[in-house]
Protein backbone atom coordinates (compact mmCIF):
# COMPACT_ATOMS: atom_id res chain seq x y z
CA UNK A 1 0.00 0.00 0.00
CA UNK A 2 0.83 3.15 -1.15
CA UNK A 3 0.53 5.66 1.23
CA UNK A 4 1.43 8.92 -0.12
CA UNK A 5 1.81 8.84 -3.92
CA UNK A 6 3.31 12.39 -4.36
CA UNK A 7 6.30 11.48 -2.02
CA UNK A 8 6.51 7.42 -3.73
CA UNK A 9 6.85 9.11 -7.38
CA UNK A 10 9.26 12.21 -6.05
CA UNK A 11 11.53 9.70 -4.38
CA UNK A 12 11.73 7.13 -7.20
CA UNK A 13 14.82 7.74 -9.62
CA UNK A 14 12.57 5.92 -12.69
CA UNK A 15 9.67 8.14 -12.41
CA UNK A 16 9.63 12.14 -13.04
CA UNK A 17 6.96 13.87 -11.46
CA UNK A 18 7.26 16.78 -13.52
CA UNK A 19 9.28 17.81 -16.28
CA UNK A 20 10.53 21.37 -17.81
CA UNK A 21 9.80 22.89 -21.34
CA UNK A 22 11.83 25.89 -22.18
CA UNK A 23 10.67 27.92 -24.97
CA UNK A 24 13.17 30.72 -26.60
CA UNK A 25 13.19 32.32 -30.19
CA UNK A 26 15.96 34.53 -31.15
CA UNK A 27 19.79 34.26 -30.11
CA UNK A 28 22.03 36.89 -28.01
CA UNK A 29 23.13 38.93 -30.98
CA UNK A 30 19.30 39.61 -31.90
CA UNK A 31 18.29 40.58 -28.63
CA UNK A 32 21.16 42.51 -28.01
CA UNK A 33 19.44 45.44 -30.80
CA UNK A 34 16.04 45.34 -29.35
CA UNK A 35 15.24 47.55 -25.72
CA UNK A 36 12.90 46.33 -23.29
CA UNK A 37 9.57 47.60 -24.39
CA UNK A 38 10.35 45.22 -27.49
CA UNK A 39 11.32 42.48 -25.71
CA UNK A 40 8.57 42.70 -23.35
CA UNK A 41 6.25 42.07 -25.70
CA UNK A 42 7.24 38.37 -25.89
CA UNK A 43 4.89 37.79 -23.36
CA UNK A 44 1.70 37.84 -25.77
CA UNK A 45 3.93 35.49 -27.80
CA UNK A 46 4.63 33.12 -25.26
CA UNK A 47 1.41 33.31 -23.58
CA UNK A 48 -0.11 31.80 -26.73
CA UNK A 49 2.29 29.22 -27.00
CA UNK A 50 0.70 27.76 -23.69
CA UNK A 51 -2.62 27.88 -25.37
CA UNK A 52 -0.88 26.12 -27.89
CA UNK A 53 0.61 23.49 -26.01
CA UNK A 54 -2.12 22.63 -24.28
CA UNK A 55 -4.41 21.98 -27.04
CA UNK A 56 -1.35 19.60 -28.65
CA UNK A 57 -0.56 17.72 -25.66
CA UNK A 58 -3.94 18.12 -23.43
CA UNK A 59 -2.44 14.95 -21.16
CA UNK A 60 0.78 17.83 -20.29
CA UNK A 61 -0.85 19.79 -17.31
CA UNK A 62 0.76 23.37 -16.99
CA UNK A 63 1.41 24.03 -13.49
CA UNK A 64 3.17 26.98 -14.07
CA UNK A 65 4.55 29.46 -16.63
CA UNK A 66 6.88 32.05 -15.99
CA UNK A 67 9.26 34.01 -18.91
CA UNK A 68 12.40 34.86 -17.75
CA UNK A 69 13.92 38.96 -18.82
CA UNK A 70 17.16 38.67 -17.17
CA UNK A 71 18.94 36.98 -19.46
CA UNK A 72 20.51 36.96 -22.72
CA UNK A 73 17.34 36.62 -24.37
CA UNK A 74 13.45 36.53 -23.38
CA UNK A 75 12.37 32.56 -22.83
CA UNK A 76 9.80 31.09 -21.10
CA UNK A 77 9.68 28.12 -19.00
CA UNK A 78 6.66 25.87 -18.12
CA UNK A 79 6.57 23.04 -15.67
CA UNK A 80 3.88 20.63 -16.09
CA UNK A 81 2.89 17.43 -15.22
CA UNK A 82 2.44 14.64 -17.88
CA UNK A 83 -0.55 12.11 -16.68
CA UNK A 84 -1.23 8.52 -18.43
CA UNK A 85 -5.13 6.87 -18.00
CA UNK A 86 -6.23 3.56 -17.76
CA UNK A 87 -3.31 1.94 -16.33
CA UNK A 88 -3.64 -1.72 -15.23
CA UNK A 89 -1.25 -1.67 -12.50
CA UNK A 90 -1.86 0.54 -9.43
CA UNK A 91 -3.74 3.68 -9.68
CA UNK A 92 -5.45 4.29 -12.81
CA UNK A 93 -4.28 7.61 -13.54
CA UNK A 94 -0.42 8.07 -12.79
CA UNK A 95 2.29 10.17 -14.11
CA UNK A 96 3.91 9.50 -17.45
CA UNK A 97 6.22 11.81 -18.86
CA UNK A 98 7.97 8.88 -21.10
CA UNK A 99 4.70 8.00 -22.42
CA UNK A 100 3.38 11.13 -23.09
CA UNK A 101 6.79 12.68 -24.88
CA UNK A 102 8.59 10.05 -26.89
CA UNK A 103 10.99 10.61 -29.35
CA UNK A 104 8.91 10.90 -32.25
CA UNK A 105 5.96 12.85 -30.28
CA UNK A 106 9.02 15.65 -29.22
CA UNK A 107 9.98 15.42 -33.09
CA UNK A 108 6.06 16.62 -33.69
CA UNK A 109 5.73 18.39 -31.29
CA UNK A 110 9.20 20.47 -32.20
CA UNK A 111 7.95 20.66 -35.67
CA UNK A 112 4.41 22.09 -35.03
CA UNK A 113 5.25 24.35 -32.24
CA UNK A 114 8.07 26.20 -34.08
CA UNK A 115 5.52 27.03 -37.24
CA UNK A 116 2.87 28.91 -34.36
CA UNK A 117 5.66 30.15 -32.55
CA UNK A 118 6.63 31.89 -35.77
CA UNK A 119 3.20 33.18 -37.08
CA UNK A 120 2.61 34.44 -33.32
CA UNK A 121 5.74 36.22 -33.15
CA UNK A 122 4.74 37.85 -36.87
CA UNK A 123 1.30 38.75 -35.81
CA UNK A 124 2.03 40.66 -33.05
CA UNK A 125 5.19 42.41 -34.39
CA UNK A 126 3.68 42.85 -37.55
CA UNK A 127 7.13 41.24 -39.64
CA UNK A 128 7.91 38.70 -41.92
CA UNK A 129 10.35 36.96 -39.58
CA UNK A 130 11.40 33.29 -40.86
CA UNK A 131 13.47 30.75 -38.75
CA UNK A 132 16.94 28.93 -39.45
CA UNK A 133 16.38 24.80 -40.82
CA UNK A 134 15.64 23.02 -37.62
CA UNK A 135 19.73 21.36 -36.45
CA UNK A 136 19.68 17.50 -36.44
CA UNK A 137 20.29 16.00 -32.66
CA UNK A 138 18.66 19.12 -30.60
CA UNK A 139 15.93 17.23 -29.16
CA UNK A 140 17.40 15.31 -26.13
CA UNK A 141 15.93 14.43 -22.72
CA UNK A 142 18.80 15.32 -20.13
CA UNK A 143 18.00 14.57 -16.33
CA UNK A 144 18.61 16.88 -13.54
CA UNK A 145 21.31 15.48 -12.25
CA UNK A 146 23.38 16.64 -14.97
CA UNK A 147 22.15 20.33 -14.47
CA UNK A 148 24.77 21.36 -11.73
CA UNK A 149 25.51 25.04 -12.11
CA UNK A 150 24.01 25.07 -15.90
CA UNK A 151 23.02 28.87 -15.07
CA UNK A 152 26.52 29.51 -13.67
CA UNK A 153 28.24 28.17 -16.56
CA UNK A 154 26.56 29.98 -19.22
CA UNK A 155 27.36 33.64 -17.08
CA UNK A 156 30.81 32.49 -16.82
CA UNK A 157 31.19 31.35 -20.78
CA UNK A 158 29.60 34.20 -21.57
CA UNK A 159 31.85 36.77 -19.79
CA UNK A 160 35.10 34.44 -20.68
CA UNK A 161 33.74 35.43 -24.56
CA UNK A 162 33.76 38.69 -24.27
CA UNK A 163 37.23 39.09 -22.40
CA UNK A 164 38.33 37.26 -26.05
CA UNK A 165 37.01 40.04 -27.52
CA UNK A 166 38.47 42.23 -25.70
CA UNK A 167 41.82 40.50 -26.11
CA UNK A 168 41.32 40.08 -30.19
CA UNK A 169 40.59 43.87 -30.30
CA UNK A 170 43.51 44.67 -28.44
CA UNK A 171 45.96 42.63 -30.58
CA UNK A 172 44.44 44.28 -33.91
CA UNK A 173 45.60 47.40 -32.82
CA UNK A 174 49.35 45.92 -31.47
CA UNK A 175 49.14 44.86 -35.54
CA UNK A 176 48.56 48.02 -36.95
CA UNK A 177 50.87 50.18 -33.87
CA UNK A 178 53.39 47.70 -35.00
CA UNK A 179 53.35 48.80 -38.27
CA UNK A 180 53.61 52.13 -37.56
CA UNK A 181 56.49 51.69 -35.53
CA UNK A 182 58.55 49.74 -38.09
CA UNK A 183 57.93 52.66 -40.35
CA UNK A 184 59.35 54.88 -37.70
CA UNK A 185 62.39 52.85 -37.33
CA UNK A 186 62.99 52.80 -40.85
CA UNK A 187 63.51 56.36 -41.04
CA UNK A 188 65.36 57.19 -38.16
CA UNK A 189 68.68 59.36 -39.66
CA UNK A 190 72.02 58.00 -38.89
CA UNK A 191 74.21 60.18 -36.74
CA UNK A 192 77.09 61.97 -38.09
CA UNK A 193 79.41 61.36 -35.33
CA UNK A 194 78.92 57.83 -35.71
CA UNK A 195 76.86 55.91 -38.46
CA UNK A 196 76.66 53.05 -35.92
CA UNK A 197 74.41 55.09 -34.19
CA UNK A 198 70.55 56.65 -35.13
CA UNK A 199 69.08 60.18 -34.13
CA UNK A 200 65.67 59.41 -32.26
CA UNK A 201 63.81 62.53 -31.25
CA UNK A 202 61.69 62.56 -28.11
CA UNK A 203 58.61 62.08 -29.83
CA UNK A 204 59.55 58.91 -31.58
CA UNK A 205 61.24 57.77 -28.44
CA UNK A 206 57.83 58.06 -26.44
CA UNK A 207 56.29 55.96 -29.37
CA UNK A 208 58.37 53.29 -28.63
CA UNK A 209 57.82 53.66 -24.75
CA UNK A 210 53.95 53.20 -25.58
CA UNK A 211 54.40 50.56 -28.06
CA UNK A 212 56.70 48.38 -25.47
CA UNK A 213 53.69 48.72 -22.66
CA UNK A 214 50.89 48.05 -25.06
CA UNK A 215 52.77 44.57 -25.62
CA UNK A 216 53.21 44.15 -22.39
CA UNK A 217 49.71 45.02 -21.47
CA UNK A 218 48.51 42.88 -24.65
CA UNK A 219 51.07 40.32 -23.77
CA UNK A 220 49.16 39.43 -19.95
CA UNK A 221 45.87 39.67 -21.56
CA UNK A 222 46.64 36.76 -23.39
CA UNK A 223 48.16 34.91 -20.40
CA UNK A 224 44.97 35.33 -18.76
CA UNK A 225 43.31 34.17 -21.27
CA UNK A 226 45.14 31.40 -21.93
CA UNK A 227 43.77 29.58 -19.16
CA UNK A 228 40.23 30.42 -20.22
CA UNK A 229 40.88 28.52 -23.59
CA UNK A 230 40.62 25.20 -22.84
CA UNK A 231 37.96 25.91 -20.12
CA UNK A 232 35.89 27.36 -22.71
CA UNK A 233 36.35 24.51 -24.67
CA UNK A 234 35.22 21.68 -21.80
CA UNK A 235 32.49 24.16 -20.77
CA UNK A 236 30.96 24.35 -24.02
CA UNK A 237 31.00 20.80 -24.39
CA UNK A 238 29.36 20.03 -21.00
CA UNK A 239 26.26 22.60 -21.87
CA UNK A 240 25.55 20.69 -24.84
CA UNK A 241 24.49 17.87 -22.33
CA UNK A 242 23.34 20.15 -19.85
CA UNK A 243 19.94 22.06 -20.17
CA UNK A 244 17.47 20.77 -18.02
CA UNK A 245 17.38 21.89 -14.06
CA UNK A 246 14.11 19.41 -13.49
CA UNK A 247 13.73 15.78 -14.29
CA UNK A 248 12.85 16.10 -17.74
CA UNK A 249 13.31 19.02 -19.71
CA UNK A 250 11.69 18.81 -23.41
CA UNK A 251 13.84 21.77 -25.20
CA UNK A 252 11.31 22.66 -27.84
CA UNK A 253 13.11 25.50 -29.92
CA UNK A 254 15.99 27.88 -29.77
CA UNK A 255 16.46 29.45 -32.75
CA UNK A 256 17.31 32.54 -34.58
CA UNK A 257 15.28 34.29 -35.83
Amino acid sequence: MIDDNFDNVSNNEKKDLACEIILELGNKEYWDTKDETFKKRMSEVYKKQVDDLELLVPNFKVASAIIHYDETSPHLHIVGVSIKYKNKNGMEKQVGTSDVFTKESLIRLQDKMRTLCIEEFNQVYSLDSTLKKKQKGRNRDIPVSNMDNYIEMKKQIEKNNEKLKQANKKSSELKQNSIDIKDKIDKLKVSKLNKDNYILSKEDKDSFINFIDQVNDTSKEYDKIQTLSNTLVNANEQLKDKIIRLKLLLKIMRHSI
